[in-house]
């Protein structure tokens, strides 16, 4: 029974991660042209959302006013729309812009699913 308890509550831990899809990520006019790709989070009360988000691009590089890592840059898109949700656009380009916008991906999971309860809905925004 011990044993079900720790699945279930690692479980409950985990989001949807984002699983690259590269007829998108190469279906621009032209090749390597930025794509983006948007988080939907939502969190289970408001102090939760804005320390998350806060703390995700408190731990980004930042330069010239953009925040990101590895070939991608993310933005959070403001006003959020509702207290418990925030969005965050992920964008590359490039000639490795499938595999930036797939460690995006990875890095945004990895931090938010240290919270509890937290989820993402992926979307890939239209060229």
């Amino acid at each position: 029974m011990f044993e079900k308890l720790i699945v279930a509550e690692q479980r409950s831990h985990t989001m949807d991660t984002y699983h690259v899809d590269y007829d998108w990520a190469w279906g621009t006019k032209r090749p390597g042209d930025l794509v983006t790709l948007r988080a939907h989070l939502e969190f289970h009360d408001p102090a939760t959302a804005k320390r998350a988000v806060t703390e995700f691009f408190d731990n980004l590089m930042a330069v010239h006013g953009f925040h990101g890592a590895g070939g991608w840059a993310a933005e959070e898109v403001t006003p959020a729309p509702g207290p418990t949700q925030r969005v965050i656009d992920f964008t590359a380009g490039g000639q490795d812009v499938a595999d930036a916008i797939g460690y995006a991906a990875e890095d945004a999971v990895e931090h938010f699913s240290a919270f509890p309860g937290a989820t993402v809905r992926w979307e890939q925004m239209p060229y």
